[in-house]
């Protein structure tokens, strides 16, 4: 693994800052892989659950109405191309990205700064 390298990424208010650590980065990573795994996982269970419930035992107007609420609004946000994974995903590029800034192992290639200072 890569140093720990601490880099200052900004500045937050008058005089604090923010420093980003490659295993912090990597850590955000895996921690946002493991919510998403969860996220499918809990969608696989409701939604077996939301067809066992309103195939078996509740049916109706009433049925009707939490069925559309479902595939409206609770569906889109949490199937595979739902709005909750895309928002995951976005966050874990955000994180790659950053730990790929970082400096060490497999972070920027030193050699630019030879490349740029000629």
């Amino acid at each position: 693994m890569a140093d720990e390298t601490t880099v200052t990424a900004g500045t937050m208010g008058s005089g604090g800052q923010i420093n980003i650590t490659s295993a912090m980065m990597t850590n955000a990573i895996s921690a946002i892989d493991d919510y998403m795994a969860t996220v499918k996982t809990e969608y696989g269970n409701i939604s077996g659950a939301m067809s066992t419930l309103t195939a078996e035992y509740f049916n109706g107007s009433a049925s009707n109405g939490f069925r559309n609420f479902y595939n409206n609004k609770i569906d889109p946000m949490l199937n595979n191309e739902g709005s909750l994974i895309k928002m995951l995903q976005s966050l874990r590029g955000i994180c790659e990205s950053a730990l790929k800034q970082l400096p060490g192992e497999s972070g920027v290639d030193e050699g630019l700064a030879e490349i740029n200072n000629q």
